[in-house]
């Protein structure tokens, strides 16, 4: 899969010099209009909001992350960019759009001088097998953020490989927390020392899992998969959805309803959720994504 990454040079206006970009002015014996910056590389994220001939720009989706008290843009902060030609080449042979999710970086590494050298580009996963646009790149990377995933290997999420039921609750139980189960272990398949046993102890005392054996290795269905989600949001009421294969009377429909309510999936196709069809890796990871309320 082509890697679609866009780094290049751009040098910043400042559209509004203080209020709109947080700027704290530092006073030097010249009285520089320049502001001082210390700290090294800070970082942006935000969606490449206008492209024009010479200029883009980017609107800020969250604070900056600063090493420092004196910069700060705060999400909502639109920044105006001057292309150089090579940038300019880059983003068209990248086919960089407005809409992307970018990332930005500039190096304030230099004291006294104005922010005017910045990086720009689609946000990486940080595995080699998932690619900036992928429809899941966000997910995968919030998972790798969180601490949910390190990936089959440092550097491969393995996407399209099967998600056990193991993995499946490990995902879910990082994502609360790592919060350590208070009960006994209650099931006889579950091996002392197990990467997964303190998420299937916590699944058990959570009634997200239940029964003497939790079937670790087995593959976790789409069905399974939007269950345990349901529960770990607390098993709310929900109405079927309208899936030709998901009966009202399954011990999943609720969850299944809930899951296509809140955005959670859509199913398949439009009228099939495939209840008993594999989950993969990079399904139980939006699914997981979606339901913590994060948007894509």
């Amino acid at each position: 899969m082509k890697h679609l990454f866009l780094w290049g040079i751009a040098t910043i206006t400042l559209v509004s010099v203080l209020s709109l970009m947080g700027f704290q002015r530092t006073a030097s014996a010249q009285e520089s209009p320049s502001f001082q910056y210390t700290g090294g590389e800070h970082f942006f994220t935000g969606i490449l909001t206008c492209m024009e001939k010479d200029y883009i720009t980017v609107t800020l989706t969250q604070d900056s992350k600063d090493g420092t008290e004196n910069v700060r843009f705060p999400a909502g902060t639109k920044l105006r960019f001057s292309l150089t030609a090579d940038l300019q080449k880059n983003i068209m042979e990248e086919a960089l759009q407005e809409g992307d999710k970018v990332t930005a970086m500039y190096d304030d590494s230099i004291a006294g001088t104005d922010l005017n050298v910045i990086t720009i580009g689609l946000p990486q996963p940080g595995f080699s097998d998932v690619d900036a646009r992928d429809y899941y790149a966000d997910p995968v990377r919030w998972a790798r953020e969180q601490g949910i995933t390190n990936g089959i290997t440092p550097n491969t999420f393995g996407p399209e490989k099967i998600c056990t039921r193991a993995q499946s609750i490990t995902f879910l139980w990082r994502s609360a927390g790592f919060p350590e189960p208070t009960i006994k272990n209650p099931f006889s398949d579950i091996s002392t020392g197990s990467y997964y046993e303190k998420a299937a102890v916590w699944a058990a005392e959570m009634d997200i899992a239940v029964g003497e054996n939790f079937s670790p290795s087995l593959p976790c269905t789409r069905a399974m998969a939007v269950e345990f989600l349901w529960k770990q949001a607390g098993s709310p009421d929900a109405t079927p959805a309208n899936f030709v294969d998901v009966n009202s009377d399954v011990s999943y429909a609720k969850a299944v309803g809930w899951a296509v309510a809140n955005g959670i999936t859509y199913g398949t196709t439009v009228d099939t959720f495939s209840p008993e069809q594999t989950c993969t890796r990079v399904q139980m990871v939006t699914f997981l994504y979606r339901a913590l309320g994060n948007d894509m």
